[in-house]
């Protein structure tokens, strides 16, 4: 293999490393999930907001390069849904798929016309845009996130996925699913209070985990 000259290498690491500093930064967007569902009280609403950062970096690669997707980090919780004697959650992700940062980001890229990919700066004024627009846009029962499910107040190791017409049948009637760009301050209610069981012999390995309950600068 040949080797590259000494001032060769080393412009070739610099331009790396500023590469790897260029980023554009379209700052903080507030996406609320609001549940709303039946109960024997009538109609109640849960709601978590997530905080996404947004941010689009400039990459160096043998393929060429150029600036990649439109990401984020992420701040957040999951909606929970305490319905008789279950906590039911729904997700940040979907176990085994993307993370949380990438799923929150999917949303808005889906739900509000936000571009995944842009050469030029110009979606950094959409997204700033948008984050104060307030839009809100309901979701079909296919598009709901994952939903977990396990005993109230229980041990996230108790937690399994169930699908939206099995947690019909385990009591959790869903009005509505709604998301929204909001100011609101960031956080749950009730919040994502769940406990991790360290795993051993007796506690189960579900697949869910904390990251899909709560995250705190999780990146896309």
């Amino acid at each position: 293999m040949k080797l590259l000259p000494p001032f060769v290498a080393l412009l070739a690491l610099a331009l790396g490393l500023v590469g790897c500093n260029q980023s554009r930064r379209g700052g903080e967007l507030r996406l609320k999930h609001s549940v709303t569902v039946m109960t024997p009280d009538g109609p109640r609403s849960f709601f978590s907001v997530v905080s996404l950062d947004g941010i689009q970096a400039y990459n160096h690669g043998f393929g060429g390069s150029g600036w990649g997707a439109i990401s984020c980090t992420l701040t957040g919780e999951a909606v929970r849904v305490p319905i008789g004697g279950s906590d039911f959650y729904f997700l940040l992700a979907r176990p085994g798929g993307y993370t949380p940062a990438w799923t929150q980001i999917k949303l808005v890229k889906s739900h509000f016309g936000l571009p995944n990919h842009t050469d030029d700066a110009r979606w950094v004024k959409q997204w700033r845009a948008l984050a104060q627009s307030g839009s809100a846009v309901d979701l079909a029962p296919e598009a709901f996130p994952a939903i977990a499910v396990m005993p109230a107040g229980g041990w996230m190791n108790d937690a399994r996925l169930v699908s939206p017409a099995e947690a019909e049948t385990l009591g959790l009637h869903v009005l509505r699913y709604r998301l929204e760009i909001t100011r609101d301050p960031v956080g749950a209610y009730p919040g994502a209070a769940v406990r991790y069981r360290e795993r051993d012999r007796t506690a189960p390995n579900t697949g869910i985990g904390r990251e899909l309950f709560t995250v705190v600068d999780g990146i896309a």
